[in-house]
């Protein structure tokens, strides 16, 4: 059974309406709505999830995502909503969830004093040490968008330091591996494990190397 719904999307605040696959009896009041919407954007279908969130969470919870949205901002310059929420569904998925069941939200944590920055653009002929990080990381099913990232930390550091001297692209590659599964704490590798992955490399000259 589907229903029609005058809604407001949550994350832009403009009114439509939308087809839902809802029982009429069911009491929207307060109701968050999570689901993919098809069909001319008219139709939500797919996973859909309802939650009951006061008008007051609603607010924090937008604030929140809103900070996340900012942050994505810093490294995606470029990016709009729309390319945040196909970047990060599960993050959204998981605050709305924790605003549903009343789970304490601090503010967001994070700060930064980086301004302006641009994405490094990749071209032909690129850099071995970004070729590396690719051969490296691809087999030991990383997403491609830590690749992504990782190359990106690389190029950022040339950028900063144009007399980097990497004639031993490896030993680059594996110190950037290394930085970032640390600094991305999103992993739970030993030392040993990250070592393996950068091409049996030794732990004692990766962690020295990234000291």
């Amino acid at each position: 059974m589907v229903r029609y719904i005058s809604v407001v999307i949550f994350l832009r605040m403009k009114s439509t309406v939308l087809n839902l696959p809802l029982s009429p009896d069911m009491d929207t009041k307060d109701m968050l709505i999570l689901g993919h919407i098809f069909y001319n954007k008219t139709m939500v279908m797919n996973y859909v999830r309802c939650f009951k969130i006061t008008k007051l969470g609603q607010k924090r919870l937008q604030d929140q995502l809103m900070s996340f949205y900012k942050w994505y901002k810093r490294q995606e310059p470029e990016g709009t909503m729309e390319s945040f929420i196909a970047r990060h569904p599960m993050v959204i998925r998981r605050a709305i969830y924790f605003a549903a069941h009343y789970l304490p939200m601090t503010a967001f944590p994070y700060t930064t004093q980086v301004t302006g920055y641009k994405p490094p653009v990749y071209r032909g002929g690129r850099d071995r040490v970004v070729t590396c990080v690719e051969k490296m990381m691809t087999p030991q099913h990383f997403s491609c968008r830590d690749v992504v990232l990782c190359m990106r930390m690389w190029l950022d550091f040339v950028a900063a330091d144009g007399k980097v001297n990497a004639e031993v692209p490896e030993v680059w590659a594996s110190g950037i591996i290394e930085n970032y599964i640390r600094l991305n704490k999103a992993y739970s590798y030993s030392a040993q494990s990250v070592a393996n992955i950068c091409w049996h490399m030794s732990v004692t000259d990766l962690e020295a190397g990234s000291s």
